[in-house]
């Protein structure tokens, strides 16, 4: 056989003229010379693919032979690449076993035909028809329809849908049977009609409105579905168009920073007031326009039936809190807040403080330190039920600092930073401040080695730092003994800071008498004393007696402040 050569190709695709989809064949039509004159027979060819017109990288090939040889007659051969042939993948990147994909992929695609093993070169390059030329654009197409039981599938990953153009809208279904399904997020700059069911599995981002309908009716319930379980119906979000509002099918909680806003009363109202309130009557009312002004200024209030308040904390600054009724805690004592001097940064609960006056301290306590301290105050409480002076504003006043930084975190939206500064700041409060117990019961720490106690003792401030003891005569007394106590420790007291002028029997060893001190007498304890004089007689000389004492006192407090001792005993 004389070499053979092709001398000429003609390339198209199978399929009608109309707008049907190409079904990945290729007609492939050439003339074949055989020595010099036209060929005639069957001749085994491989048609090679190539992503260069030299050299490059063979996409893909095809080979028919054998049964499948190309016939050809007078020159001329006609074959159908896609069918009767045995199509491998090429030794270039990427895997292909069809047509659609190569010129899918391939914007240049050369074909190489070997003949009967012989490479026919130069490579002839592949081109579109053209009226093909724009096939990847849709600029000539009007209204265009998919028939029934088509699919239109976006490959790659990530895959994109876009659809430019003022006014543009995606109309998906067109009957409430209709679903559209969506494996990732969904994001609609104009406008996106559904007319059926819409399942997207990430975000939804719509650049405008969101209009949810149900049923026929403009005005009808439109229902929000949140899957739970593999349910599409268990949990909902929807407007109740009889009712004329929003209700949900389950509680609204919001996360650690997020925001329940409410909006100002309707225009023309004199002052805005948001509500949110139970179906039974009970609302919580708040000033939402924060104007200073007005009845409802910086108002937070709690109303029955819109008319009787329960609860009201009113005012443009400080704010003033405003009850029907009691309150009621499980807590005990009434406290004010006192700083502890220098050095005593330790002090804890329980602690019997005196008060601290002179040089630079104010509002300060310590501990006390001698029996029957004159300026006895109190005890650190453990549990107040009420505290002066430890509120919002002495929290900022602890460090001015954390305070502007938690405002300005406030300004920028860190909501999650503000909280982490308002722990910082509440426990810089602590190390400034401690709530000293004044009136109440409050656990205190008790020295026992003066004396055991018993419930119902008098007890005073012990030459131990920070602890009580039973208190035998007049003097500055902290309250009066709960429990039992006769080992060192805490127990629970009765704090009441007063003079406590002693019974009748006491009072000998204080004028300087011999007769023996006798124990504070205690009811529960103790049976009365007996006595000759009548009772007004005894009362009057207890009176005087304690005059004296209080006269004695007096004048050694004059003493020590004038030698500038700040430390004042009582005896």
């Amino acid at each position: 056989m004389k070499r053979a050569c092709v001398i000429a190709v003609l390339v198209s695709f199978a399929g009608t003229a109309l707008a049907a989809v190409p079904g990945g064949l290729v007609n492939y039509q050439g003339r074949l010379s055989d020595g010099g004159g036209n060929a005639n027979g069957t001749y085994n060819m491989t048609f090679r693919l190539f992503d260069s017109s030299a050299a490059g990288s063979e996409i893909m090939n095809e080979v028919k032979s054998g049964a499948n040889a190309v016939n050809v007659s007078g020159g001329v051969f006609t074959t159908t690449l896609g069918t009767n042939g045995v199509i491998s993948d090429g030794a270039g990147a990427g895997t292909y076993t069809n047509y659609t994909n190569v010129f899918k992929d391939f914007s240049q695609v050369w074909v190489q035909v070997d003949v009967n093993g012989v490479a026919q070169l130069p490579r002839q390059r592949i081109t579109a028809a053209p009226f093909a030329i724009n096939a990847n654009r849709a600029n000539n197409l009007e209204n265009v329809s998919i028939d029934s039981g088509s699919t239109w599938t976006i490959g790659s990953s990530p895959a994109t849908l876009t659809i430019d153009g003022a006014n543009m809208q995606l109309n998906l279904g067109g009957s409430t049977a209709d679903v559209v399904n969506t494996a990732g997020a969904l994001n609609v700059a104009t406008t996106l009609n559904v007319a059926g069911q819409a399942n997207v599995v990430d975000d939804v981002t719509v650049g405008n409105r969101i209009f949810v309908r149900y049923g026929a009716a403009a005005d009808g319930d439109g229902v929000i579905y949140f899957n739970e379980g593999g349910s599409n119906t268990g949990e909902y979000f929807f407007w109740d168009n009889s009712a004329g509002r929003f209700s949900l099918s389950d509680d609204l909680i919001l996360g650690q920073t997020g925001i329940l806003e409410l909006s100002s009363a309707a225009s023309g109202a004199t002052d805005g007031v948001g509500e949110v309130k139970s179906v039974g009557g009970v609302s919580i009312r708040i000033d939402t326009d924060n104007d200073e002004s007005g009845p409802n200024a910086g108002v937070f209030a709690i109303t029955a039936n819109s008319l009787v308040p329960l609860l009201r904390l009113q005012s443009t600054d400080e704010a003033n809190l405003e009850l029907d009724n009691g309150v009621t805690t499980d807590a005990f004592d009434f406290a004010e807040a006192f700083r502890p001097v220098a050095g005593q940064d330790a002090m804890e609960e329980g602690d019997v403080v005196a008060l601290a006056v002179g040089g630079d301290n104010k509002e300060h306590v310590e501990l006390s330190t001698q029996a029957g301290q004159a300026m006895l105050l109190g005890v650190v409480s453990t549990k107040p039920a009420f505290t002066c002076g430890m509120g919002i504003s002495a929290v900022q006043e602890s460090d001015p600092a954390l305070a502007s930084l938690q405002q300005q975190l406030l300004m920028d939206g860190d909501h999650a930073g503000v909280a982490t500064v308002g722990e910082m700041l509440q426990t810089r409060m602590k190390q400034e401040w401690r709530p000293i117990a004044m009136l109440g019961r409050v656990p205190c720490k008790v020295d026992t080695k003066y004396g055991t106690i018993r419930a119902g003792d008098r007890l005073t401030s012990s030459p131990t730092p920070g602890h009580a003891m039973k208190q035998i005569g007049p003097g500055m007394s902290l309250g009066i003994a709960m429990e039992d106590a006769a080992q060192p420790g805490k127990i629970l007291i009765l704090v009441r800071p007063m003079w406590y002028g002693g019974s009748a029997g006491e009072f000998g060893d204080v004028l300087g008498n011999a007769s023996p001190r006798a124990n504070v007498i205690n009811a529960s304890h103790t049976p009365a004393q007996t006595s000759t004089d009548s009772p007004r007689v005894a009362e009057l000389e207890a009176e005087t007696r304690d005059l004296k004492a209080r006269l004695a006192d007096l004048e050694r407090l004059v003493t020590s402040q004038m030698q500038g001792n700040k430390v004042l005993t009582a005896r």
